[in-house]
C-alpha cells in the first residue's frame, strides 16, 4: 500500500455523538507535515460494512418495487436514514459473531488497500467507527504506526447533537440512554466495547464545545487535532505535559492492583507539582487480594448466592420477558439476554467489595503535613461517591480523571462542593514511551550537528 513510512495511521473511537465523524472530516480536509513530506488522509469507516449489511436485510421492506442493485446513491442514503441505532448495533454484533470479531477491521483494511493502490505516496489512512478491541488489535498488527484517538464528549451534549435523529424515528431520550449503555460495553466478546476501546486509546481528545456555526466548530477541532498529528508524525517532538506525566503514573500504579474486575490507580500532587503519594485499589493488609484468598470476586460470590435463592424461589420472573427466572453465569436471562444483576442488584454489589479504592488508599497514605488545600488528585477512573467525600474532606482542589465511573453523582457532588473536576486530555499511558522517548535522541542529534561545524 503506497502510504508514507513515517506517517501515522489513525483509528477513531468514541461514543456515538462524540464527534468522531467531525474529526475525520477535519483530518481529510487538512494537510500535515511529516519527516518525509507533506501528507493527507483518506478515511475508511468500519460502520460502512454494517450499514451495507443493514441495507441488504431491510431494503425490500422500504423499497418493495426496486432492487438494491439498481438503487442510486441518494436512494441508499435516504433508506439508511430509516435505520435505528439499535438495529445497526444488532447487525454489527451479528457480523462479528458470525464472521469473527476482527472481520470489520479486515474488510476496511482490504478496501483501503484496493482503493489506494494507485495513488501517490503522500497518503495515510483513517479508520473510523472502531468499537471492538479485536478491531484495535487487527489494526495495530497491520500498521506499526497505528494510533488510536478516542473522542470524548459528555452525554448531555451528545444527546443534544443526536436528539433530532431519535425524534425523527419516534424515539426518546430513554432510547438514547439504552443504546448508549449498550454502546459502551456488552458482555459478549463480539459486542460493542467502546469503553474498553477508549481505555486502549493512545490519545484522548475532548470535543465538548457547543459551537453553533460549523465553520468555527471545525476550526476548533482542527487546531486541537493538528498538535496531536504533528506529534505522531514526528514533525514536533516534546516532553510530556504535567497532566500526561501524572496520569501515566496513575496508570502505572493501577497495574499493582490484583483486582480482576478493574484496576484503578491514583496520584496526589501538590501545588508545586511534587508527587506526594500514589495508590491503587486493593484489599488492605493483612487481608490478601481476593484472587489469592477466595480465588473469586466477593461481588460475584454474592451475586451467585443471591440469584440461586431467586431461582430456588420458583415464583421469580425475568423483568423483561416475564418468563420464570433462569440466570446465566454472566447474570443474564438465558431466554432474552436481559441483564438481571442490573435490575435485581442496582448497586452492582459494590457494597460487597472488600478492596479500598485507589483514591482512598492514596489519601490514607498522606502524611499530616501533606494534607492541605491545593492538592490535585489524578485518577484513572472518576471517583465513586464515597471517595468523593474523602476527597472533599482532604481539601483536594482538583480531580483529573481519565475514565468515567458508572455513578455520575460523585462528579456532581464534587462540583457542588467547589472541587474542580476535569476530564483528562492528551497522550495516554498506552503510547507514553513511544511518543516521548525520541525527544532526547533528536535533541542530541541536533546538538551533534551544530558541534560538527566547529571541528578544525
Amino acid at each position: 500500500m503506497p502510504i508514507l513510512r513515517d506517517a501515522p495511521v489513525i483509528g477513531l473511537t468514541g461514543s456515538f455523538g462524540s464527534g468522531c465523524s467531525a474529526l475525520m472530516e477535519v483530518l481529510e480536509a487538512s494537510k500535515f507535515e511529516g519527516k518525509e513530506k507533506v501528507f493527507g488522509f483518506r478515511s475508511f469507516s468500519l460502520s460502512d460494512f454494517v450499514k451495507e449489511e443493514w441495507l441488504e436485510q431491510n431494503w425490500s421492506k422500504f423499497n418493495p418495487t426496486k432492487p438494491l442493485e439498481s438503487a442510486t446513491e441518494q436512494e441508499r442514503k435516504d433508506t439508511l436514514k430509516k435505520a435505528k441505532r439499535y438495529e445497526l448495533q444488532d447487525v454489527g454484533n451479528g457480523m462479528r459473531k458470525n464472521l469473527g470479531c476482527e472481520k470489520l477491521a479486515v474488510m476496511a483494511i482490504e478496501k483501503a488497500e484496493k482503493e489506494t493502490s494507485d495513488l501517490a505516496e503522500n497518503l495515510s489512512l483513517i479508520f473510523d467507527s472502531v468499537r471492538n478491541t479485536m478491531e484495535i488489535k487487527t489494526l495495530r498488527e497491520r500498521f506499526p504506526n497505528f494510533y488510536l484517538i478516542a473522542v470524548d464528549c459528555p452525554k448531555e451534549e451528545r444527546w443534544r447533537r443526536v436528539r433530532g435523529i431519535y425524534e425523527r424515528h419516534g424515539q426518546t431520550e430513554t432510547d438514547f440512554e439504552r443504546d448508549d449503555q449498550r454502546d459502551k460495553g456488552e458482555d459478549t466478546p463480539y459486542g460493542q466495547q467502546v469503553e474498553l476501546c477508549v481505555d486502549e486509546a493512545d490519545i484522548m481528545v475532548k470535543n465538548d464545545d457547543n459551537i453553533a456555526e460549523k465553520r468555527f466548530r471545525m476550526m476548533k477541532i482542527e487546531e486541537k487535532v493538528r498538535n496531536h498529528i504533528d506529534l505522531l508524525s514526528g514533525k514536533q517532538l516534546r516532553t510530556p505535559e504535567p497532566d500526561e506525566f501524572f496520569m501515566s503514573l496513575a496508570y502505572t500504579a493501577s497495574l499493582n492492583s490484583k483486582c480482576f474486575k478493574r484496576q484503578v490507580g491514583a496520584v496526589v500532587v501538590d501545588e508545586q507539582k511534587n508527587i506526594l503519594v500514589m495508590g491503587y485499589n486493593e484489599n488492605l493488609l493483612p487481608h490478601k487480594p481476593c484472587i489469592e484468598d477466595t480465588g473469586d470476586c466477593q461481588r460475584d460470590i454474592y451475586k451467585r448466592e443471591y440469584f440461586q435463592k431467586l431461582k430456588d424461589d420458583k415464583t421469580v420472573i425475568c423483568p423483561n420477558c416475564r418468563e420464570t427466572l433462569s440466570c446465566s453465569l454472566e447474570f443474564k436471562c438465558e431466554k432474552c439476554n436481559c441483564k438481571l444483576d442490573a435490575y435485581f442488584i442496582p448497586d452492582k454489589a459494590l457494597s460487597r467489595c472488600t478492596a479500598l479504592h485507589a483514591e482512598a488508599r492514596a489519601l490514607r497514605a498522606l502524611r499530616g503535613g501533606e494534607l492541605h488545600k491545593g492538592n490535585v488528585i489524578y485518577t484513572t477512573a472518576s471517583p465513586c461517591l464515597t471517595c468523593a467525600v474523602d476527597i472533599i474532606n482532604a481539601g483536594i482542589k482538583e480531580v483529573v480523571y481519565s475514565e468515567a465511573y458508572t455513578d455520575t453523582r460523585a462528579i456532581e457532588f464534587l462540583k457542588k462542593e467547589g472541587v474542580i473536576t476535569r476530564k483528562f486530555e492528551g497522550v495516554k499511558a498506552h503510547a507514553y514511551f513511544k511518543m516521548f522517548s525520541s525527544w532526547r535522541r533528536e535533541k542530541q542529534k541536533q546538538i551533534k550537528e551544530r558541534v560538527e561545524v566547529f571541528k578544525p
